[in-house]
């Protein structure tokens, strides 16, 4: 990727996900189009710049939204998230990060 990601499309037939960009960017939501309640996922940042995880940014649709409980969430290279769907707030939960 080489620009921030609004709303990300992601096949949620998978659980692993390696993002690539080429410069930092900010991960501001993930499509939840047609996802179940607690749907997991795992973002691994394969590139050399900073994939940053922004906590429930309005750039983003709504239903999409991340929510870290802390700020912004900085993934280094080779650094992991793992993400859970809530469907009752409607939001992506970081529940991990390595």
């Amino acid at each position: 990727y080489a620009a921030d990601q609004n709303n990300l499309s992601l096949s949620m037939d998978n659980t692993l996900f390696r993002l690539s960009a080429s410069s930092n960017i900010s991960l501001i939501g993930i499509d939840a189009t047609g996802v179940n309640d607690g749907k997991m996922i795992i973002i691994v940042n394969v590139c050399s710049g900073d994939i940053r995880l922004r906590d429930q940014n309005a750039g983003s649709t709504a239903t999409n939204r991340i929510i870290t409980a802390g700020g912004t969430v900085t993934l280094k290279t080779n650094g992991t998230a793992t993400l859970i769907y809530d469907a009752a707030t409607q939001r992506w939960r970081l529940i991990s990060t390595n």
